[in-house]
């Protein structure tokens, strides 16, 4: 295997930009590489056998990436540790608890100290762990259960953390909650970790849904999808870890036919100043799509709406060079490429690749 996987290296080494992806129903995490010039794929080759590794962070300078995983819905998920070797396999180093159910969301501080995630079921936490030096999970730091709820007869009931952000610069950390409308803020230490609940953000609106969001580079602004109505909801950053809404609109030009539409990923441009957003289509008739936002805090405003092309398009990402998109289509378990034209806007280049699984998170290795 790992004279396979050798030989496999020293192809797309020179091929282009390898990326990892988390999947369901799948044997578990996988890699491939992207041609820069074509944007063609390589085959998906098993790194890691997990159950479910729903999202994924990686620490591109230090070889390092860690991953969600749930192997059964009654008990507390977990976080995984893997360095990775120069060949792109994966060593795992160790293991902890997430200590809520269903782990759906992680991210590293900018430090790469610290790693946070976010726990959806069981009332909804984050928490955060510290990290050594060599990437092992270390312990705990803090365990912090959400509060609150919304008007959605089902998926409002309770607070769902979605997912969790630290701001680029200032030692401040935000979590999406889909269930409560809000954005809960915390305080975290750059060493130990250890998060101080700040407050409890809400959004303007009726059953939004907070899912993911992108702080910008700067930290000026922090844009917010709302999975339940389809809305980009935009922040400015004031001081000391508060901010203030200053901005809401659509993720699509009509909103006359969404019923059983959802938003879910959120991306930026790694270059120009875009936003990208999927919606999904719950009832599989191809209402699927990719919205394109020119990204101006409270001036940004919705350019382009284009096919997703897959079904359900729970994730997708760009590749570092920003001339390509890959598609992560969830239920027709396929990931569609698209070329990026010199405004950001993506177009399908007719290329689709069969996923042995669900493919539910890409993120690039930046080497």
């Amino acid at each position: 295997m790992r004279i396979i996987l050798f030989l496999f290296c020293m192809i797309v080494s020179s091929y282009g930009s390898i990326f990892y992806v988390g999947s369901m129903k799948s044997e578990g995490i996988y890699y491939s590489s992207l041609n820069s010039k074509t944007g063609s794929l390589t085959e998906f080759i098993n790194v890691a056998k997990l159950t479910r590794p729903s999202f994924l962070s990686i620490d591109s300078k230090n070889k390092r990436l860690y991953s969600t995983n749930l192997t059964n819905w009654k008990n507390p998920g977990e976080i995984v540790a893997f360095s990775i070797n120069d060949d792109f396999s994966l060593k795992k180093l160790n293991q902890m608890s997430s200590h809520g159910g269903n782990p759906c969301h992680l991210t590293l501080s900018p430090n790469k100290k610290v790693l946070f995630a976010a726990n959806y079921n069981n009332q909804g936490s984050v928490i955060s762990y510290q990290l050594d030096n060599e990437g092992f999970i270390k312990n705990i730091a803090s365990h912090k259960l959400h509060f609150g709820s919304g008007n959605h007869p089902n998926r409002q009931k309770e607070a769902h953390a979605h997912s969790i952000y630290p701001h680029p610069k200032y030692p401040y950390v935000y979590s999406a909650d889909l269930g409560a409308d809000s954005i809960f803020i915390y305080k975290y230490d750059l060493h130990s970790g250890e998060l101080n609940f700040i407050k409890k953000e809400s959004l303007t609106g009726n059953i939004l849904g907070p899912r993911h969001m992108k702080w910008d580079k700067q930290g000026h602004y922090l844009y917010v999808l709302n999975e339940l109505d389809l809305s980009l909801h935009i922040f400015k950053y004031i001081k000391d870890g508060l901010i203030k809404e200053v901005h809401k609109l659509s993720a699509l030009f009509d909103n006359k036919n969404n019923m059983n539409l959802t938003a879910a990923e959120i991306r930026f441009h790694p270059t120009l100043p875009i936003i990208y957003t999927s919606i999904r289509d719950k009832d599989d008739l191809n209402r699927d799509k990719i919205s394109v936002f020119k990204a101006n805090g409270d001036k940004t405003k919705l350019i382009d709406v284009i096919p997703a092309i897959v079904n359900f398009p729970r994730n997708f990402n760009i590749d570092p060079t920003g001339n390509w998109m890959l598609v992560a289509g969830q239920r027709s378990k396929n990931i569609a490429i698209f070329s990026i034209d010199s405004h950001g806007v993506p177009s399908y280049i007719n290329n689709k690749y069969i996923f042995p699984g669900e493919p539910v998170c890409i993120e690039f290795f930046n080497n």
